[in-house]
């Protein structure tokens, strides 16, 4: 019974210690201990329990040069867990402890010579719930959840722990913790204080006061001292209070412990409530059968005082010391689970509820246990979880562990989502029921859910954003290159025509670099990989940062290989990203600074490098370079452009890296891509026009509700040779349409009356034999867009404002088609 009492309790403690871990309300204290003792003690309480199986305990603890921070409960269980872990599957031979520091950490190593593990279940084992079936070990009702609660508490630490085993040969845990503070919480750091001793157990801790008495004790030696103990005057002394009804022993245990301690002694269990409600005492000593109110009532109450409930209490009794531990476990053990803010709960096999704490009643609305408890659980799960829950609980009937989420609707009619942790627990009848530790994650699952939905807003506001910066774009760059064509050789406009258009790009990129991430984020992002030779990459970037490059009056150095580098990949997207590092070398470098661009083969990558002579950074600037939103202290920039090229390399399973010798003394970026050794055939080039543009010779219908948009554009067609009809409406492109008979049409998405999509059906549909190329022209670009332009019949989709090359390329191809 004793050591079915103490299991249980040991497993609801650890299932306590994960919840309280999860709901991060477990609050660790770190404070400096001399880790070397510490270790040394908590081993030493084991050294008994080892050496009677026939074992050997070596200790390998010198004395470390400074003190660790730790929190000492987390450490005595991460040392008792891992000595018991290596006793239930050592057999012959071994257990060893170490302790060293190593490079600014303390290593914990605990070796034995035991079953080992396989190679296969290595990786796993220190997953929750996880065991080895059919492992040899000393004991067959592990829950597979203290190496799980080990590695939880060295996390909590900042550590790590690892395992290194040969099966058949043993084991070793090794737990490595950095010294000093700095890596922990500064308000959870506690004043560092002496190391006091820790008994080696529950039956050190609980039998001890009354296991030896002195048959006298020696005077005091002097006022504010006691010789034995070493107590100087003025120290702080612990408030003790004794629970006691027979007044001899009540007097003598004041006596035992006053010259160590402050110890009030009273008769009756209220009396002693009164007085610790009135001062709070450090300890509380009480015979577990007295008049009035027992020990068991006492700690009843004791433990469900807000304020007194986490006072340590040991009871005392003069009968069997065994009978005394059960009853004060058990005690013990009810009041861990009353007063935990979970459910803890046991279902048997049939699905009926065997046991409930009050938390767990109160997630369910039942005033009391008995409108629940002897019932089907089910009743109370949420219908279309129910089955689910059954087969669930059969596995855990069956010797399994699992987690299991869930609905459950209350008394009250009130829907929570739960999350429940089970293990299997073996009754005194044998059977096997389920235990359950669950928590109510509604509040967690909302604000998952709000997330989710606060994240489709943004994304659709940027789509919106995008659209609606895009359009005012469109005018903007056909006037400017209205204005660069017309020109002529009036050489005192071309300055600002340059710069117009130099900020125009500016703008179109900074829109399609907030999409880019945007879709990245969303998962929406589609590579159009093919055969790219790198050189072609570095050019068309070199040509879209040529701009900023100039106007910063930099030197661009361009150095390529001889021999041609093949990648597989986006080549628009890549361009992107060179484009994006070209912009960011020439904005962090003073005026006339150099810039050097080189692409290299290394070993099975390409390598492209980006150095300029500019600002520089910190190290401690370096690990945030990459981070969104991210920027120095001159950029004027939005501190995306390296984010999306990290996220970019990264798709195209590359990596991209930062490095500088220091703040003003440069700054180099290099990335690196996989080499594509397979031969494919590349894609052949688009033209891409240049200079004064040949004439036109085709019809064109522009259709676009923002007037300025459709001006502009027409304008410049008609400079160029085309013959060009305007709609500014659905309807009305629709009417132009059936008596213009162009042989293009570009459409805006979004107009009145008819929007870009039944107008694309209409021309289809009345267009006959005849074929008009139908480009969407729209500041919608996302991948549903492409998709739904598709489906109208649309030919091609450009986004606003559309470059003038592509634009022409797919003019010219028009007229080609028409002559021919």
């Amino acid at each position: 019974m004793r050591r079915s009492d103490e299991r249980l309790l040991r497993l609801v403690d650890t299932l306590v210690d994960f919840s309280r871990i999860e709901a991060d309300r477990l609050e660790a204290i770190y404070l400096a201990t001399d880790l070397a003792a510490f270790t040394s003690e908590l081993v030493a309480g084991f050294r008994c329990t080892i050496e009677k199986a026939g074992l050997k305990l070596t200790l390998d603890c010198p004395e470390l040069a400074e003190p660790a921070f730790v929190d000492r409960g987390m450490w005595e269980k991460i040392v008792l867990n891992l000595l018991s872990n290596a006793f239930k599957f050592t057999f012959e031979g071994k257990i060893a402890v170490r302790l060293r520091a190593f490079e600014g950490a303390f290593e914990l190593a605990v070796e034995d010579t035991g079953i080992g593990i396989p190679q296969v279940e290595l990786p796993r084992v220190f997953e929750r719930f996880r065991r080895i079936e059919g492992a040899r070990s000393r004991a067959q009702e592990g829950t597979g959840i203290g190496l799980a609660l080990v590695e939880a508490l060295v996390k909590l630490h900042g550590g790590t722990v690892r395992a290194e085993s040969v099966e058949g040969r043993g084991s070793t845990f090794t737990v490595a913790i950095k010294a000093g503070q700095a890596h922990l919480p500064k308000d959870r750091v506690g004043v560092p204080s002496a190391l006091t001793s820790t008994p080696a157990g529950a039956e050190a801790s609980a039998g001890a006061p009354l296991r030896s008495l002195p048959d006298d004790l020696p005077a005091d030696t002097g006022p504010g001292s006691d010789a034995r103990a070493g107590v100087p005057a003025g120290s702080p002394r612990a408030r003790l209070l004794v629970v006691e009804d027979d007044p001899d022993l009540r007097e003598y245990l004041r006596r035992l412990l006053s010259p160590k301690h402050e110890v009030e002694a009273v008769a009756f269990g209220e009396a002693a409530l009164r007085s610790a409600s009135a001062r709070r005492p450090d300890l509380l000593l009480a015979d577990i059968v007295k008049p009035g109110l027992d020990g068991l009532a006492f700690s009843r109450k004791l433990r469900a005082d807000p304020i007194l409930g986490e006072v340590p209490l040991i009871l005392l009794s003069a009968g069997s010391r065994a009978e005394a531990r059960v009853r004060a476990r058990e005690e013990h053990l009810r009041a861990v689970v009353e007063t935990t803010p979970e459910c803890v709960k046991i279902v048997d096999r049939d699905g009926r509820l065997l046991e409930m704490n009050r938390s767990g009643l109160a997630m369910v609305d039942a005033p009391s246990a008995e409108f629940v408890v002897g019932k089907d659980i089910c009743t109370l799960i949420a219908p279309e979880h129910r089955d689910a829950f059954r087969a669930f609980n059969r596995r855990i009937c069956s010797g399994e562990r699992g987690t299991f989420e869930f609905d459950v609707i209350g008394l009250q009619g009130v829907r929570r989502h739960m999350e429940t942790h089970a293990a299997p627990l073996t009754m005194p009848d044998g059977n096997i029921v389920q235990l359950a530790l669950t928590r109510d994650v509604s509040a967690q699952r909302n604000a998952e859910e709000a997330l989710r939905e606060s994240d489709r807003r943004k994304d659709e506001f940027m789509a919106t954003l995008a659209h609606e910066l895009r359009n005012p774009l469109a005018p903007l760059r056909n006037a400017l290159t209205r204005l660069r064509l017309s020109a002529g050789d009036d050489h005192g406009l071309s300055p600002l025509h340059e710069m117009m258009e130099r900020q125009v790009n500016h703008l179109v990129r900074l829109v399609d670099d907030l999409l880019e991430m945007s879709r990245i984020d969303r998962g929406l992002l589609e590579l159009k990989r093919e055969r790219i030779e790198l050189a072609s990459v570095l050019r068309s970037a070199v040509e879209a940062s040529e701009p900023i490059i100039r106007e910063g009056g930099h030197a661009l150095e361009v150095r390529l290989p001889a021999e041609p580098l093949w990648v597989l990949g986006d080549a628009v997207r890549l361009g992107q990203v060179v484009a994006n590092l070209l912009d960011n070398a020439a904005r962090f470098t003073r005026q006339s600074g150099h810039i050097t661009l080189a692409a290299q083969a290394g070993p099975g990558v390409a390598l492209i490098s980006v150095r300029d002579t500019g600002e520089g950074f910190s190290p401690e600037r370096a690990s945030r370079l990459f981070q969104m939103w991210s920027k120095g202290d001159r950029s004027s920039g939005l501190g995306i452009g390296l984010a999306l090229s990290r996220r970019l390399v990264e798709l195209h399973g590359g990596a991209i890296a930062g490095h500088s010798a220091g703040e003003g003394r440069g700054a180099e970026f290099v990335v690196r891509l996989p080499l594509d050794s397979v031969e494919r055939a590349a894609p052949s080039p688009h033209p891409r026009p240049g200079g004064r543009p040949e004439p036109l010779n085709c019809r064109v219908l522009i259709a676009d509700d923002n007037r300025d948009a459709a001006d502009s554009l027409a304008e410049l067609l008609r400079l160029v040779g085309g013959e060009v009809a305007v709609a500014y409406d659905g309807a009305e492109a629709v009417e132009i349409a059936r008596v213009f008979h162009p042989d293009v049409a570009l459409l805006d998405i979004g107009m009145p009356k008819l929007d870009g999509y039944e107008v694309a059906r209409c021309i289809r549909r009345e267009g006959g034999a005849r074929r008009v190329k139908l480009v969407a022209v729209t500041g919608w670009g996302q991948a549903d867009d492409r998709r739904r332009a598709r489906e109208a019949g649309f030919d091609e989709h450009l986004v606003k404002p559309a470059e003038l090359g592509a634009l022409r390329a797919l003019l010219y191809s028009a007229t080609r088609r028409g002559s021919s």
